[in-house]
Order: structure tokens, then sequence, then C-alpha cells
């Protein structure tokens, strides 16, 4: 398995994950892109809605992974 140096600390349905496979920003604008998203400042990380397979597919249609 491939180590990603920058990575995006997501939660989905209570579970904790990571968005990898780019540049921060990059991913960043990719979490981004889905609605319904929250930050959690006092986490330090991102709130999304929907299945983890919703959420996956549509990071991989960014070219990132979950």
């Amino acid at each position: 398995m491939a180590e990603y140096k920058d990575r995006i600390r997501i939660h989905i349905q209570g579970k904790e994950f990571s968005v990898v496979g780019g540049g921060f920003q990059d991913m960043l604008a990719a979490v981004k892109q889905i609605n319904g998203r929250r930050f959690v400042s006092e986490l330090k990380v991102w709130q999304l809605p929907g299945t983890v397979d919703e959420v996956r597919l549509q990071l991989e249609i960014s070219g990132f992974a979950l």
C-alpha cells in the first residue's frame, strides 16, 4: 500500500477515514464539492453525509482515494 504525505481527515457515518492521493489543496477542493459537508474545527475533521461507498465514488471521480 502506498504511503501518502498529504491527507484530509473525514468522518462518514461516525467513522474516521482519510482522503489521500493528491496535493492537499486539490483534495480539499474535492471534499468541498460534496454537498452537505461540514468542517468541525474542534476536531479538525470534515463530516460528510452519505455512505462510505457514495463518498468513495465521488472522490475517485476526482482522482483521490479513501
